[in-house]
């Protein structure tokens, strides 16, 4: 389910679609882990890009909005860009069925 409204891939507050996956392990550095659980929500943007298979373009456009939002990572935006790319994969391995309308009931 769902937890915010908010795409997980650029952060836009208008997500319309999720995508069901299985919970997984982002990074672990030392004794920090950062795991996906669930679905994940996707705006009209991304989800296009995705349905594309455009995944160089989904890493751009979640690290350029990024920087929007952080302009002080715009000297690191190809890192960025790098590992987003990175964590989208795991997404791609961990997705499973296809892209669901999001509603307020998924919401809940």
């Amino acid at each position: 389910m769902i937890q915010q409204a908010k795409c997980d891939f650029c952060s836009d507050l208008a997500p319309a679609w999720y995508y069901p996956a299985t919970d997984f392990v982002a990074f672990e550095i030392g004794p920090v882990v950062s795991k996906s659980e669930g679905s994940w929500a996707a705006c009209d943007c991304c989800h296009d890009l995705i349905e594309r298979g455009d995944r160089a373009g989904l890493a751009e456009r979640s690290a350029s909005m990024f920087v929007v939002a952080n302009p002080e990572s715009a000297e690191v935006i190809d890192s960025l860009r790098g590992e987003l790319k990175r964590i989208h994969d795991l997404f791609f391995s961990n997705c499973y069925g296809t892209a669901q309308p999001l509603t307020s009931e998924v919401l809940r």
